[in-house]
């Protein structure tokens, strides 16, 4: 939270839409979306993620090319598991 820009206030957003970011960021940044919405979002607000990700430690055979090239380009980065 104390990474995000100041104009965003406490609990001021109703939904916070993050597309095909999470496995081009470092661990770190993911943690840091997730509690900056936590502090971002009034109550009742959503935090709505869109991109590949593997469920169970699995995904499609097009998505476990994709992570390992991920992973080849930078070590922190990678299809997240749900």
């Amino acid at each position: 939270w104390e990474d995000w820009p100041p104009e965003v206030e406490a609990e001021s957003l109703g939904v916070i839409y993050a597309a095909n970011l999470l496995h081009i960021v470092a661990w770190a940044v993911v943690q840091s979306l997730f509690r900056g919405a936590q502090a971002a979002l009034r109550e009742g607000g959503l935090l709505v993620v869109y991109g590949p990700f593997k469920e169970a430690g699995r995904c499609s055979d097009v998505n476990v090319e994709f992570d390992k090239d991920l992973r080849a380009r930078n070590s922190e980065w990678g299809i997240r598991c749900v």
